[in-house]
């Protein structure tokens, strides 16, 4: 009598080993979901990646050109001559920015021309609430931030950088850079006052030094445009971009190219990357 038992208990077993797992929070189900992302998961999180309005904002050193194609936009609390952006990072809402005795009811705006000193900018945002995450939330944000302006002369490239060419990974060199540089003064670590926007380089050969630069310039960038030097020789003509890396204010890219005439343009050739030396 106890195998008919025994074949039934067998089966009941076989049948529920055999059973597809349906239980999404066992990491042994072929369903499970662990994402809080998704909501098809046991443990979607509708408030994952959200927050509370924000009138947060970003300031950032603009070139009158334009921004060069692929060219990093950095927030920042120092700005050299140039223009200036400010950007709202809430999107779709009501702004009121507070520069001055001027506002502006854009979610982004430029202006220029500040004097040297700290300059102080208001944002107001207003947008509907996500009240399902965030209860407390009125939908209303306000913040302000300073920004120090400096004066013509004043931005972080002076220095000495020892670096490499992309297209010669071993024929390492160094490069000089001076702000406000003047053929009529001497090449000093000090800056020169009261000159016009011009940056010195040495240091690039071929027959290129000392070269002055002109363009459009920032606290850590600079926009060479084509034909942008005063100076004889092969690199008569020169164009690039260079920069200090945001996250490192002591590593300089410089993409450029140049050449001896200035009626063809044979875009970006050259790519140095190098480090301040501090001596």
């Amino acid at each position: 009598m106890r195998t008919p038992f025994l074949i039934i208990l067998s089966a009941s077993l076989l049948l529920a080993a055999c059973k597809p797992c349906n239980d999404p929070t066992n990491p042994e189900c072929e369903n499970y979901c662990d994402d809080p992302a998704n909501p098809d998961c046991f443990n979607y999180d509708p408030c994952l990646g959200k927050a509370p309005v924000s009138a947060a904002f970003e300031i950032r050193e603009a070139f009158y050109l334009g921004y060069p194609e692929g060219w990093p936009k950095y927030d920042t609390d120092t700005v050299a001559t140039g223009l200036v952006e400010f950007y709202a990072l809430e999107e779709g809402a009501q702004y009121e920015w507070y520069l001055g005795s001027e506002i502006i009811r854009t979610r982004s705006f430029a202006r220029s021309d500040f004097p040297p000193g700290s300059i102080t900018v208001r944002l107001r945002v207003i947008k509907e609430p996500n009240t399902l995450c965030f209860p407390d939330d009125d939908g209303e944000d306000i913040q302000t931030r300073a920004f120090f302006q400096k004066e013509v002369c004043g931005t972080l490239f002076d220095g000495r950088y020892r670096g490499v060419n992309s297209d010669a990974p071993t024929d390492t060199f160094e490069l000089f850079l001076k702000s406000c540089y003047s053929q009529y003064t001497p090449w000093d670590p000090s800056p020169v006052h009261g000159l016009t926007p011009i940056m010195g380089i040495k240091g690039l050969g071929q027959g290129c030094d000392t070269m002055r630069v002109g363009g459009s310039w920032s606290h850590r960038q600079l926009q060479i445009p084509e034909g942008g030097i005063s100076t004889n020789g092969p690199c008569r003509c020169i164009q690039g971009f260079m920069a200090l890396k945001p996250d490192n204010l002591d590593s300089l890219l410089f993409d450029y190219s140049w050449r001896s005439t200035c009626q063809v343009n044979v875009g970006i050739t050259k790519h140095f990357r190098g480090i301040r030396i501090r001596l």
